[in-house]
């Protein structure tokens, strides 16, 4: 997980909200289906650089994923269009944002517990074992210590599955940086694998 760099809401976002007072979520995918296309790009594309914002998974196509409340509607619904409570997200249920709100079932009080991306750095708190499973950094302090293990249980971010991605890519740098590539060149032979807080530890 790493900071979302959220912008300014798209303006046809803005103006379905000042045009449809009362509209739930359900709405907007109805009444304005390219409103919400273009929202779900927006965000995935120009704040997350097309990456899961809870995960790093790299998601190339913005149909492959779906805007999260990170604060969920039935816990909080006047954030339903609040734009920094809107993460894109992908779609596993065994881990990320559907984690979140059906394996995990997050509670509000939970919340002060996790990082949230919109407004933390967790990658300067996270730590990238071989393994690909993820720890908190050494030395942190007791509360950073336990957010770490907070939001890794409640977004699932050591399923066997993301570990086992994170290994792998994990290796693959090393072995690559063993035959002699460095630097831009390493750089730009990873770039579309995901995982960027993964490979500044590594690089």
């Amino acid at each position: 997980m790493r900071r979302v760099n959220k912008q300014e809401p798209l303006k046809e976002f803005e103006d379905f909200k000042v045009n449809n007072k009362g509209a739930n979520w359900s709405d907007f995918h109805k009444l304005a289906p390219e409103v919400f296309q273009n929202t779900r790009f927006q965000i995935l594309a120009e704040e997350q650089v097309f990456l899961c914002g809870y995960t790093e998974v790299l998601i190339d196509d913005d149909r492959d994923c779906h805007i999260d409340h990170y604060i969920k509607r039935n816990i909080d619904a006047s954030k339903t269009f609040e734009w920094n409570n809107l993460i894109a997200a992908c779609n596993d249920e065994d881990y990320g944002a559907k984690y979140k709100d059906n394996g995990y079932s997050i509670k509000m009080e939970e919340y002060i517990e996790i990082y949230n991306p919109v407004i933390d750095n967790p990658e300067h708190f996270f730590n990238y074992l071989q393994n690909g499973e993820i720890e908190p950094k050494e030395d942190l302090k007791e509360l950073d210590r336990k957010k770490v293990e907070k939001t890794v249980e409640i977004f699932n971010l050591n399923a066997k599955s993301l570990s086992n991605r994170r290994a792998g890519l994990i290796k693959m740098i090393s072995d690559t940086k063993k035959g002699g590539l460095l630097g831009d060149a390493l750089r730009e032979a990873f770039s579309t694998t995901g995982f960027e807080s993964v490979k500044e530890q590594e690089f």
